[in-house]
Formats: structure tokens, C-alpha cells, sequence
């Protein structure tokens, strides 16, 4: 199982990695720190934990991409976002 963590928080990023490898550690386990290096790698996976508010490119522009290419063909993926920001809870429902 390939998974992202996505978070421009170094700190939130390594403990939900962390929390992760705990869960699954047989799971390859990616971090990234801004949207736009998610989006120049290649490949895909079945998990992404994606901060809604980062920089530039935020979690909700990567999961709109990320479905947009599922509609392409590619792997469903499941999407989790994280944020520390009550106001953005329905959006990301």
C-alpha cells in the first residue's frame, strides 16, 4: 500500500507519518511538504492525507486533481484531509 502525507507542517507531517508506519508498517509511506511537489511525482496511491491549507496549491486543489485524473483512468484513491481549521470541515466533506 503506497500512502502521502502531504503537510506543510513539518512537525504534523512526521507524527502523522509516524502514526501511520505504527498502523501499517508494511505501508511505503511518502511525505511531502507543498502541494506543487505532490504534483510533479509520478505515479499515484491508495492513500493521501493532504493539509487543506498549505501554500499555493492547497489539499482541496490536490484532491480535485487527483479526481480529475481518476476520471482519466487511474487507481480511485482514498482522501483524507487534515487541518487544524474548524471553518474548513465542510468543504472537505
Amino acid at each position: 500500500m503506497r500512502i502521502a502525507v502531504c503537510d506543510d507542517d513539518r512537525a504534523i507531517r512526521e507524527d502523522l507519518s509516524r502514526l501511520i508506519r505504527n498502523q501499517a508498517p508494511k505501508a511505503n509511506v511518502v511525505e511531502y511538504q507543498s502541494g506543487e511537489e505532490l504534483i510533479n511525482t509520478k505515479g499515484s496511491f491508495d492513500i493521501y492525507f493532504l493539509d487543506i491549507e498549505m501554500g499555493k496549491v492547497s489539499g482541496m486543489d490536490l484532491a480535485r486533481l487527483i479526481r480529475e485524473q481518476e476520471e482519466s483512468g487511474r487507481k480511485r484513491s482514498i482522501i483524507i484531509f487534515v487541518t487544524g481549521y474548524r471553518e474548513y470541515m465542510e468543504e472537505a466533506f
